[in-house]
């Protein structure tokens, strides 16, 4: 069994929320191949279509690091 760490943190800059998502020392990861899967397509629509934000992702060996960024009204 592979096993692994989740680290989510959040700052807010003004009126500039920020929250990343951190995964550590799992399984493999590898970046989507566009299939996106249900709660993949919630937070997005979530993110930029009702929140204005942005999503930005970091595949790398180690693992995924999510960065949500949404602007306060």
């Amino acid at each position: 069994m592979e096993t692994g760490t989740l680290d989510i943190s959040g700052t807010c800059d003004g009126e500039v929320v920020t929250i990343v998502w951190t995964e550590r020392g799992g399984p493999d990861v590898q970046p989507s191949n566009g299939a996106d899967g249900y709660g993949s397509q919630l937070v997005i629509r979530s993110v930029t279509g009702q929140l204005g934000g942005s999503i930005a992702y970091d595949w790398s060996a180690e693992g995924v690091i999510v960065t949500l960024t949404i602007a306060g009204r």
